[in-house]
């Protein structure tokens, strides 16, 4: 067995566990599920594979409700998902072009890595003994620069980046100007030399092991970051953004012609939370 895959084992055995994770007001947990904030210039980033031995998750997430949530359709193509279908019929009463609003409606595609945030590294270890797991939400085209280090011909020109002991870190470069004027922000690159998975910890130094194991034990799961909601929990969440919506508007004669996707129209009771009607969910849908 090589020191590579004996780690990768150790990864496969100690998989997040809920009762070793650091309380949530040490670690700030909840910024552990959100998408790590790159900064301003050069961004030195570590990528750890996942416990499949995969580089990238792709997930769909819709924001626009209040709570953010897994798109159920991009979980499991079966599944129906009303945001989705609505901002598809918004999409389509437009003459099949998107417009803010259509777009608002659908899942937002994120590309996602975690590893070590070198910027964080030494804090996380002085604090914690260990450096922590973040994860960083590419967009499709940066994903794509990402997946694309990890072709063959490319892992025998450069190297597996994500080795423990001989990968390299890629660097981030954020362009704040660029990102507020909402053009393309942050470029891709792969760093010139190669280092251990720890900055200032080598693989034959007995706190490696210990320290590998800890930070894997306490990593949040991906599919933890974000609720998962059903068909009709997601058409409650648009029930209560309609309300809201239309509340802020009542002093208005114009909220009278606000798009009705209530639960209450589509056969739902906001009060009981359950169906009225006999009909089924995709027939619901097509009331939208």
């Amino acid at each position: 067995m090589t020191e590579q895959s004996k780690f990768q084992e150790l990864l496969n055995k100690n998989k997040f566990n809920p009762e070793t994770v650091i309380p949530k007001e040490e670690a700030k947990d909840d910024d552990l599920r959100r998408s790590y904030k790159l900064k301003n210039g050069l961004n030195e980033w570590r990528i750890l594979p996942w416990e499949d031995g995969s580089i990238i998750q792709k997930i769909g997430i819709h924001m626009n409700l209040g709570v953010p949530f897994f798109c159920p359709n991009k979980l499991d193509k079966t599944e129906k998902c009303p945001d989705c279908d609505f901002g598809w019929k918004l999409y389509n009463d437009n003459g099949k072009q998107h417009t803010e609003e259509s777009r608002n409606f659908l899942s937002q595609e994120k590309w996602v890595i975690r590893g070590i945030a070198r910027s964080e590294e030494k804090e996380d270890i002085a604090k914690y003994g260990h450096p922590r797991i973040r994860f960083l939400d590419l967009s499709p085209t940066n994903g794509k620069t990402v997946e694309a280090y990890f072709a063959p011909a490319q892992i025998k020109k450069w190297g597996n980046l994500s080795d423990y002991f001989k990968g390299r870190d890629i660097e981030l470069t954020k362009d704040e100007a660029k990102a507020k004027a909402r053009q393309a922000s942050t470029s891709i690159e792969r760093a010139a030399v190669q280092t251990s998975v720890f900055t200032d910890v080598e693989p034959d130094d007995p706190k490696f092991e210990e320290m590998f194991v800890k930070m894997y034990e306490t990593a949040i799961p991906n599919e933890a970051r974000f609720e998962r909601k059903t068909y009709k929990e997601i058409l409650e969440l648009m029930d209560n953004f309609r309300r809201k919506n239309s509340s802020r508007n009542n002093s208005s004669d114009d909220s009278s012609e606000t798009e009705d996707f209530s639960v209450q129209s589509s056969g739902f009771s906001a009060a009981s939370g359950s169906l009225e009607t006999n009909e089924d969910l995709d027939a619901v849908a097509k009331r939208f």
